[in-house]
């Protein structure tokens, strides 16, 4: 048996070795987002224009790919760029100014090593000065992605019963091609089971679809598939990967956000609830906003609401040295993934300049950056809202029994007004009133608390409650901030342009503990950051940023509360001089032979709120009382500005294809810039789920058609700008996006409309060698696409296998089986190998810290929106599935499970499970010689399983 074993693995060592190795293609936006604004800032004032210095000209593409008098330019790790800018020949340093930041340098490596991309077909690239070509927005509007979707209708074909089909049969027809035959249905049910749920049938599901004769049998197989809870763990995924989603920051430590998982398993909800895709849209962009939120039927948690987390899942420093580079670098990603996510553009690429080939201005791009930098991050409560608002009603009307009382008014000068302050969760019901008597204590001790100022006072809904209590932005003037608090395990934090890691040694002042319950004055010295942006948060509980228990456990006490009733920026390093009566024991109040009465005030006080559960937190976004506008940023740099750009004047994003009525004046408006009440992340969600916009339907529809065909009508999925290609099928594709928003936005719909295709349901065997040289790429569908499963749906067909699998849906994320590799700062616990039998969507997602057995196929670093994964095939793989501890562990289970079952079931129960078919007659044979005279030994029939796993077949789906 042994020879046989090592025999076999070689030989699937060999297969799995075999094809087509691809990686990653190149990416036109290195150059654009990175190098050419680089080049602008340094090199083509002097090589550039009509005369370049030295002959050497960096403004065009052919002058960069043409050289100089010294020699090419590029082409090799040792080229004359690097060799300059390196600084080591001291006879050739350029730029002479001054050597390049050490990030500047790194950036132009990594861009020559890796090919020196350029964007194909830029010609001039309109660096310099001497060559900018003009911005003509009308012509680039032209482009077919910018058009209103068509209303088409399905060509006449004869023996068709789809349009779907209709669209695809009159293109194969008119190159002579024809639909393949239908696939088997072994074949089907595995491909749909992957391609909706991204586990494989079992036994019983594929015995059950070969036994249903009846015409609408496939159908069934769809419509229970789209309703099984795995749909929204398969296309959570999916989704997942178009958000960057990540636990952790990345960086040198690798702080972890926060309850990032609650993010996930409300986009799993939502897709397995069929939340109509506008709506879902709209949620992600303002969710907080709306005025009647979808509340989770079942736990009466605010959905949508967290949905808007994603803003804040990418990647952050926590000692960035320039505060403001921090935010345009954090907004920059924010607008990156906007813009591929939901509308297939590259708006960041404008960031330093009009995008080169789009309509996009670059005062666009800082109309949407306003946008972004006006709102602001919050923790909110994933609990159910309605009990805490109603004990804040309950609490509230029992502290209205005291009767207030007189005190003196007094005014500081320019302190900041708390009643523009803006509240979120309930632990800030209501701002207490000067003269107001409200109850701190319990039963035994009651303390009535005379308010003297209009005070925002967290106790006054109850000490579990929970939430915060925001000032509007103001601009850092003075040199300090005294604030006058009170509490217990509250913090007081001031927010410079939106930054919340708050850490020492640089940030570690903009934040204080708040344990005195007699009011005292808190200073922050603000000089170094004086001319900045910034905003005052209280909160009345440890989370509330990346400092405290970043873990988000939530076991932490929600027991604290803050108040207070004084905020003053001023250049006096000495706090205001202010007299205020005694603020303990209730003097000033009449509160003689009350005693015994404020006891069982107290009582009933505490007694509502320990009936509150405990709130769990999730990351996710809020507005401010105002927005302000951003100044276009000159070159990219903060450093330089330009002139302030309106909020939301962004053609893109406007279903008439014009630019869109920036948000100015009114109600709120602020100093900061033309800005009225709130940040306009509402007006974006509403123009760009506007049914008549030309972008967001065409993108997701394509989206959904590449998952299920391997590649999109739209070949690239996140671009379908001038730099993007073309659709295979226009008129599909404007078909499949008016259909799916004439029929509710729903994508379940859509899914089930592709699905019951003929063109879906074509075999993949490329029998017609005419065929194939007609349509080599299988550009016009003439046959299925053999597709590669991803990491994630191995996995798991793993574990599903082995018996292993545990379905259990949501909660914390499971921590990696870490090796001996994955060491570093801010590693995470050490997880077990099988990640306890939960689905790879819940396995935990850190940064510093991912899985390189997903890895090895092609599990996306993220950092961006990835529509499109690579799909390689190289040694990684095949020594992943042949040595990895976890596909042995697996193996050795299910060799375990399966002595269960009577021998002569055995093996064709094994094929099936793997591959979703029975063994051939040479399989069986070949099988049973491997096992045989070990027919009871567990270890001859794991490395049958083994065997299996390695299979070609089992990692691929056609």
């Amino acid at each position: 048996m042994g020879v046989m074993k090592r025999l076999l693995a070689a030989m699937v060592a060999l297969l799995s070795l075999t094809g087509l190795a691809s990686g990653q293609t190149p990416d036109p936006e290195v150059f654009e987002k990175r190098v050419r604004p680089l080049l602008l800032a340094k090199c083509t004032s002097c090589h550039g224009g009509k005369e370049p210095m030295a002959g050497l000209r960096l403004d065009s593409a052919l002058g960069l790919r043409a050289g100089g008098p010294r020699g090419k330019l590029l082409g090799s790790k040792e080229s004359l760029l690097l060799k300059s800018i390196r600084y080591n020949d001291p006879n050739l340093r350029m730029p002479p100014s001054g050597k390049l930041a050490e990030s500047e340098i790194k950036t132009l490596e990594a861009w020559v090593q890796s090919g020196a991309t350029l964007p194909s077909g830029s010609g001039d690239l309109g660096v310099g000065s001497g060559t900018q070509k003009s911005f003509d927005l009308a012509a680039r509007r032209k482009h077919w992605a910018y058009q209103p979707v068509k209303f088409v209708l399905a060509p006449p074909i004869d023996g068709v019963k789809t349009d779907i089909d209709a669209f695809i049969g009159a293109r194969l027809e008119k190159s002579g091609l024809k639909l393949s035959p239908e696939a088997d249905k072994r074949i089907l049910l595995r491909r749909i089971g992957f391609d909706l749920t991204g586990l494989p049938p079992t036994s019983a599901e594929i015995s059950n679809f070969l036994s249903d004769s009846a015409p609408d049998a496939y159908e069934k197989q769809v419509d229970r598939l789209l309703s099984s809870p795995a749909y929204g763990e398969r296309w959570g995924r999916h989704w997942l990967d178009l958000v960057r989603y990540g636990e952790s920051m990345g960086h040198e430590l690798d702080f972890e956000l926060p309850q990032a998982w609650q993010y996930r398993d409300a986009v799993v909800r939502a897709l397995n609830a069929d939340v109509p895709y506008d709506r879902f849209v709209t949620e992600h962009l303002a969710g907080d906003l709306l005025e009647k939120p979808r509340l989770n039927p079942t736990t009466g948690i605010n959905e949508s609401v967290l949905l808007t987390g994603f803003w804040w899942l990418g990647e952050g420093k926590h000692s960035p040295v320039d505060i403001k580079q921090e935010q345009a670098d954090r907004t920059d990603n924010q607008i990156d993934v906007f813009g591929k996510a939901f509308l297939g553009q590259t708006i960041a690429c404008a960031r330093c300049h009009d995008h080169k080939f789009d309509p996009i201005p670059t005062k666009d791009y800082y109309g949407l950056y306003g946008v972004l930098s006006s709102s602001r991050f919050q923790f909110v409560s994933a609990s159910d809202p309605a009990p805490f608002e109603r004990a804040a009603k309950e609490i509230g009307a029992l502290e209205k029994t005291i009767p207030a009382v007189t005190v003196p008014r007094e005014v500081i000068s320019g302190e900041l007004d708390l009643s523009q302050w803006k509240a979120s969760g309930t632990a800030f019901s209501r701002l207490a009133q000067p003269g107001e008597v409200i109850l701190l204590g319990d039963e035994k001790s009651p303390r009535p608390d005379v308010i003297s100022r209009l005070t925002a006072h967290s106790a006054l809904g109850g000490r579990r409650q929970e939430g915060a209590l925001r000032s509007p932005t103001f601009p850092l003037e003075k040199d300090f901030l005294h604030l006058r608090v009170r509490g217990e395990k509250g913090r007081v934090h001031l927010i410079v342009e939106g930054f919340q890691v708050i850490r020492d040694p640089l940030y570690g002042p903009l934040q204080r503990t708040v344990e005195n319950a007699e009011s005292r004055w808190v200073t922050v010295d603000m000089r170094s950051w004086k001319g900045q942006r910034a905003y005052i948060e209280l909160s009345d509980s440890p989370l509330t940023n990346f400092s405290i228990d970043p873990s988000g456990n939530p076991s932490a006490p929600f027991d604290g509360w803050i108040a207070c009733d004084a905020a003053v920026p001023s250049n006096d390093p000495k706090p205001p001089a202010l007299s205020i009566p005694p603020i303990t024991g209730g003097q000033g109040a009449d509160t003689g032979g009350q005693g015994a009465e404020f006891g069982e005030l107290a009582r009933k006080i505490r007694a509502i709120d320990a009936e509150l559960p405990v709130p769990s937190r999730a990351m996710a976004s809020c507005d401010p009382p105002q927005g302000f506008d951003e100044s276009v940023f000159l070159r990219g740099s903060h450093l330089t500005r330009g002139p302030v750009a309106p909020r939301l004047a962004l053609a893109l994003c406007n279903a008439e294809n014009a630019s869109l009525p920036p948000i100015t004046g009114g109600k709120g408006a602020s100093n900061l810039g033309r800005g009225a009440s709130g940040s306009g992340r509402r007006e974006l969600a509403a123009a760009i789920t506007d049914p008549k916009h030309p972008l967001t339907a065409r993108v997701i529809v394509n989206r959904v058609w590449k998952q299920h065909f391997g590649v999109g009508l739209v070949p690239t999925p996140d671009d379908f700008g001038h730099m993007g290609e073309k659709p295979t099928h226009p008129q599909l594709l404007d078909w499949l996006a008016r259909d799916f928003v004439q029929n509710g936005w729903s994508l379940k719909a859509l899914h089930k409309k592709i699905l019951l295709s003929r063109a879906f349901r074509q075999s993949s065997e490329a029998k017609n060698p005419l065929f194939e040289q007609k349509d080599p790429t299988n550009a016009l569908l003439h046959r299925a696409n053999v597709r590669r499963l991803e990491g994630e749906a191995i996995r798991d067909s793993l574990l599903s296998a082995s018996g292993r699998l545990d379905r259990k849906r949501g909660g914390p994320s499971v921590f990696l089986h870490l090796t001996e590799f994955l060491d570093g700062r801010g590693r995470p616990p050490q997880g077990p190998l099988d990640g306890d039998g939960r689905r790879s969507i819940y396995l935990a997602v850190r940064r510093n810290f991912l899985s390189p057995w997903l890895q090895a196929f092609d599990f996306p670093t993220p950092f961006t929106c990835i529509g499109r994964r690579s799909t390689s095939n190289v040694p990684a793989q095949a020594l992943a599935l042949l040595n990895g501890p976890l596909v042995k562990q697996q193996a050795e289970i299910w060799g375990e499970n399966i002595l269960k079952e009577p021998l002569e079931k055995r093996i064709p129960q094994m094929y099936e499970t793997a591959l979703g078919r029975p063994p051939s007659a040479e399989e069986n044979r070949a099988a049973r010689e491997f096992v045989a005279g070990h027919e009871e030994d567990r270890a001859a029939w794991a490395d049958l399983a083994h065997v299996l796993f390695n299979t070609k077949e089992f990692v691929f789906i056609r």
